[in-house]
């Protein structure tokens, strides 16, 4: 993301003439695609505009805000009206230009993240569950054995010669249920890379029933990343997030959630004890991301609980500081699946959120833009990484681009006990946002890149055609996380 400096407009005082429609001293406007990417917003934050072909952001004043509103306006309808503040400085700085999109290129031969699918199985039967409640309609292996998981460590760090750091995610299903399969894994793994002169980054995402103080220990000593899935309030955890009985699962899971917050805690105190006596603190986890802790909670929102603000709520005051609660990806004819009438819901809840970030101490996921290092120019064409560097390894050694596409024949790229090399993922070739028509006349397209692959494919028009309610989400969820970089204490300077 771009900002830009105050450009010595702050006194523009705009006030709105009468329309004068007709040619004018202009070019047609509504020939001129060059602001047809221009999106305007106002949040509690203040006033603010987006560049959707450089993804910059500025945060304008009220006046300047309505001298860019009838600009735009006038875009539509050939109203010929002034300019408005900063845009001969803008147009100067790199803004409104033409998107010249990527050509598509064969996807990438190599893999820097591998999902290990450990187990098809569950001890839980979440309503919402995508993977059919953990099962993935496998009949076949249920559990990954380990000599399939070290021969897709092998495949990751064969096909990942020019990159030093690679991560793998255990996954499930439970993954909890192949405890020693993950063992054996992080050892494995863990050896091979430091031979070749790497890190292995490991992430173990799991529900938390069942969890013992011997796995939590283990856990804390050696993820970089671990993620608990919790939806936040007992009533709503336990209304979708139920067991095999259908009994609610939130005791259990903050059980084990509270084990893996001791086990934290412990590890922390004997790395600082570690790093007092030897003077490397700063070395102590070489694997760990140096501007994260290790634990997040993850939940889900559906219909039946739009206010989902207050789960984020209750997290915090469970001492969940790293929160990312997503939409349910779900069937339309489904009770719980979210509806284009519950956008001004979901939109309070994101901007309730937005006010907890403001008090300090919550990191909230989908809010993460980082302005200050932007996505390469690969990712913001296509923000999904399935098939493009990332890949998933189901228990019985099939290779798919995700977790959500494993069990899917149409998706199926072989199997790592018989795959020289990391195959490429033909369906996904030339799925970026120049492929999509509805992303080219998006704002949000440099943000997403597009969006999830998989949930084009089930729940929208095909891998071209992402799901509309899915757009919109996203673009509401944007503009909250926008305004909180645009603040005056933030990054973004204003006209």
């Amino acid at each position: 993301m771009r900002c830009f400096l105050p450009i010595g407009l702050q006194d523009f005082v705009y006030r709105r003439q009468p329309a004068v429609h007709g040619p004018g001293t202009r070019a047609s406007l509504n020939s001129d695609q060059s602001h047809q990417l221009t999106h305007l917003f106002r949040t509690a934050d203040g006033c603010f505009l987006v560049d959707g072909s450089t993804a910059a952001l500025v945060r304008l004043d009220a006046s300047s805000f309505a001298a860019w509103s009838d600009y735009l306006l006038g875009l539509s309808d050939d109203t010929v009206a002034q300019d408005p503040p900063g845009l001969t400085e803008l147009r100067r700085s790199g803004l409104f230009r033409q998107t010249q999109y990527p050509a598509p290129t064969a996807a990438p031969t190599s893999l820097h993240s591998l999902c290990l699918n450990v187990a098809h199985l569950c001890n839980l039967a979440c309503r919402y569950c995508f993977a059919g409640e953990g099962g993935y309609g496998d009949t076949a292996a249920d559990i990954m054995a380990p000599a399939v998981a070290r021969r897709a460590v092998d495949l990751l760090l064969e096909s990942s010669a020019a990159s030093r750091t690679v991560n793998i995610d255990f996954f499930g299903g439970e993954p909890l249920l192949a405890w020693d399969t993950v063992v054996d894994v992080v050892g494995y793994a863990t050896q091979e890379a430091r031979a070749k002169g790497g890190t292995v980054h490991f992430t173990l995402t799991t529900n938390g029933v069942g969890l013992t103080a011997a796995q939590a220990r283990f856990a804390a000593e050696h993820m970089a990343t671990i993620i608990v899935s919790l939806d936040g309030r007992p009533e709503v955890h336990d209304r979708m997030r139920v067991r095999r009985d259908g009994e609610g699962s939130y005791a259990a899971a903050l059980a084990g959630a509270g084990l893996l917050q001791d086990a934290l805690s412990a590890a922390g105190r004997r790395a600082r004890k570690r790093g007092r006596m030897d003077g490397s603190v700063v070395l102590e986890r070489p694997d760990r991301p140096i501007d994260s802790a290790p634990l997040w909670a993850r939940g889900t929102f559906t219909r039946h609980n739009l206010d989902f603000w207050r789960d984020v709520e209750h997290l915090l005051a469970l001492g969940f500081d790293q929160i990312s609660l997503e939409p349910v990806s779900a069937p339309p004819s489904a009770p719980y699946s979210l509806q284009t009438a519950d956008l001004p819901q979901i939109r309070e809840s994101y901007s309730r959120i937005a006010d907890l970030m403001r008090q300090g101490g919550l990191r909230f996921f989908h809010f993460e833009l980082n302005q200050r290092q932007p996505a390469c120019a690969v990712k913001r064409y296509s923000g999904c990484a399935a098939g493009a560097g990332y890949g998933c390894v189901a228990p019985g050694g099939e290779l798919y681009p995700c977790h959500q596409f494993d069990g899917d024949a149409a998706f199926a790229q072989g199997n790592v006990l018989e795959l020289a090399s990391y195959p490429t993922a033909e369906r996904l070739l030339g799925t970026g946002v120049g492929a999509k028509q509805a992303c080219r006349q998006c704002w949000a397209q440099l943000f997403c890149g597009g969006g999830c692959h998989y949930a084009s494919w089930r729940y929208g028009g095909g891998l071209l055609e992402p799901p509309p309610l899915y757009c919109m989400l996203t673009r509401t969820r944007l503009e909250c996380a926008l305004s909180l970089q645009g603040t005056p204490a933030g990054p973004a300077k204003g006209l």
